[in-house]
């Protein structure tokens, strides 16, 4: 993957965590609140992946 495609895919990531974020804080339901809330964090942690796949990829060309 290349960094280009690498950004967007994580920046995607980040955008939908927000989206579900602000979903959350516009819910009236507590189920609903949680929901938003665990969905927002799976995709902060899938940017994390994707940003860390990125820095080992990085680091075995530098070695």
């Amino acid at each position: 993957m290349k960094g280009g495609e690498i950004l967007k895919d994580a920046g995607q990531e980040i955008s939908q965590a927000i989206s579900d974020i602000n979903s959350a804080l516009g819910s009236s339901s507590q189920s609903f609140y949680m929901n938003y809330l665990k969905r927002s964090v799976k995709h902060l942690a899938e940017a994390v992946a994707i940003l860390n796949e990125n820095q080992r990829e990085l680091n075995d060309r530098i070695s």
